[in-house]
């Protein structure tokens, strides 16, 4: 983010992003509505930087001491990791030779026509630096909260606290605030006074700094405030805090937000969500309008199927039993606890990997006699996700244990996916939003170990379903791997995350290179449907 006024005025503020792939700078403007930001881009059908040049390569931005903007380029021909270069990138890199050369950078320092750079310097002396924080140049300010921070000096406490509460700049009282929290110097007092701000983005920092156990009355005298950023930021810091006056804040702020402070609530109550839900369900039937706009006892309802506790999820299909019949707090709930319906255009089987209840719950029988349409469907897509003993038409499985070649082969596959896989399919095997989908439940993870093959080893491109959800993608292919290596990644996914899919052998990874062998791009989701002939490659 620009943060200097070397540039015009409409720069300040202004985001630029480098994008190495793509040889160029792209810049965005920031607007912000009821506490959430969105993005424009600055220019029609350009950008703020391009390159023929392809070993430009830009990764950071920075606002420099001297208001310029200073670009970072590695200046590399390749920047993929080898384990994603498909035969197609390697024959081209040779070709053009944009392996060579590698010990090469460059730093752009980008200046208006016809404006003259000032270079600003921290004074040595620590009780002259507090001063640099009312500069204008973001760069100063930062670098002058960091020096202040490193060496801690109790001497320059007071002007620090004095900046925070009565310096004329609402930056500049924001940056001592978090320079005195950084110094572990804020104290209740100066807290107060911040949260009592006459500019909201103030008022919204000191919340973020609050501590409750000291400054809960001041936090709940806010709850009406007319900033929906402080709102917010105040339904985050309230969340999940035990004591009966928070629990009573959070109430008046979700009675007056959107759906985004109910997802405030919930990110602090994990593990307790189910408590607080009882907590809501016993507010008079008056304050079913404004629980509806924040949409928290859906959201709830959705936190406790995926926290995939038995004893809660009984609890849960208790408490929306115990809801007048059709109500609009029953078919909340059962929305949150339905989840987001498959869409209409989905092909493939959709994977639930069910909850076992510890026995048939009372309420499920109740539901499914429900002359409700709305509540029959809601309970048709519950249906499948929970078992207990004794359901009919349900199977317990028999999971075989892996034997000590396979669990060597899931050792193997887990300290690649480790290495790999896990910066875009994370940790959790949850994937990431806009970039990766997720292997958790995934039709096309557990379900016919050739097309994950076909995946790994060749890549993926164009739109795919995954768990009712569509995804644009261009997944690289990962030919670097062997037989044995693709086979221990496969079993470790097959297996982690409560999977109980069979493992996948190496054989069959040989088998089915085999019979695709004259593949040579990336798979299309039609192409992976068409069954492979396996035996028949085998035989060969």
């Amino acid at each position: 983010m620009y943060r200097a006024h070397l540039f015009p005025k409409e720069y300040y503020g202004n985001v630029f992003i480098p994008e190495p792939a793509g040889n160029l700078i792209k810049r965005v403007t920031l607007s912000e509505k009821d506490g959430e930001i969105t993005a424009a881009n600055a220019y029609e059908g350009k950008e703020f930087m391009t390159s023929t040049d392809e070993r430009f390569r830009p990764v950071n931005a920075y606002t420099g001491p001297d208001g310029a903007l200073y670009i970072v380029d590695i200046a590399r021909g390749v920047i993929q990791h080898r384990g994603f270069l498909t035969y197609y990138l390697v024959k081209n890199i040779q070709d053009r030779k944009l392996e060579t050369p590698f010990t090469l950078g460059r730093i752009y320092r980008i200046v208006p026509d016809g404006a003259k750079p000032k270079l600003t310097r921290l004074p040595k002396e620590t009780e002259r630096i507090p001063a640099m924080l009312t500069s204008d140049n973001g760069w100063v300010r930062d670098t002058a909260q960091r020096v202040l921070v490193e060496r801690n000096d109790p001497k320059v406490v007071p002007d620090l606290q004095k900046l925070a509460a009565t310096n004329a700049s609402p930056q500049t009282r924001v940056q001592a605030l978090w320079t005195l929290e950084g110094m572990n110097a804020l104290t209740p007092a100066v807290i107060t006074t911040a949260l009592h701000d006459k500019v909201d983005k103030v008022r919204a920092a000191a919340v973020r700094m609050s501590d409750p156990a000291t400054t809960l009355p001041e936090l709940a005298k806010l709850t009406n405030d007319p900033s929906a950023e402080v709102r917010l930021h105040l339904a985050f810091k309230l969340s999940g805090d035990a004591e009966p006056a928070a629990g009573k804040a959070l109430l008046t702020l979700l009675e007056n937000g959107g759906p985004i402070f109910g997802e405030a609530a919930a990110s602090g109550l994990s593990g307790h969500e189910i408590d607080y839900l009882d907590t809501l369900l016993k507010l008079p039937p008056t304050e079913d309008a404004k629980l509806a706009k924040s949409d928290v006892l859906s959201t709830l309802a959705g936190c406790v199927m995926k926290e995939r506790n038995a004893a809660h999820v009984g609890q849960l299909l208790d408490l929306i039993g115990a809801q007048p019949a059709g109500g609009a707090r029953q078919v909340a709930m059962l929305n949150g606890m339905a989840g987001k319906a498959p869409g209409k255009k989905s092909k493939g089987p959709t994977y639930f990997r069910p909850l076992k209840l510890a026995s048939a719950p009372a309420a499920m029988a109740t539901l499914q006699a429900s002359k409700d349409g709305k509540i029959k469907a809601l309970v048709a897509r519950i249906d499948p996700q929970i078992v207990w003993s004794g359901k009919p038409g349900w199977v317990e499985p028999v999971v075989k244990p892996l034997t000590a070649s396979e669990q060597a082969l899931y050792e193997e596959g887990k300290t690649i996916y480790s290495s790999i896989c896990i910066a875009c399919h994370q940790p959790t095997g949850q994937g990431m939003a806009g970039l990766a989908p997720p292997l958790v439940d995934s039709e096309w993870v557990l379900g016919d170990p050739d097309k994950i093959i076909r995946i790994v080893t060749e890549g993926l491109s164009g739109p795919i379903d995954v768990k009712g959800n569509k995804w644009q993608l261009e997944m690289p292919g990962l030919p670097i791997f062997n037989d044995e290596q693709v086979a221990g990644i496969l079993t470790y996914i097959r297996r982690e995350w409560e999977h109980t899919a069979n493992p996948v052998s190496p054989s069959f990874v040989t088998a089915v290179r085999a019979a695709i062998k004259d593949h040579t791009k990336p798979w299309s989701v039609d192409e992976l449907r068409k069954p492979v002939d396996v035996k028949k490659a085998a035989a060969k």
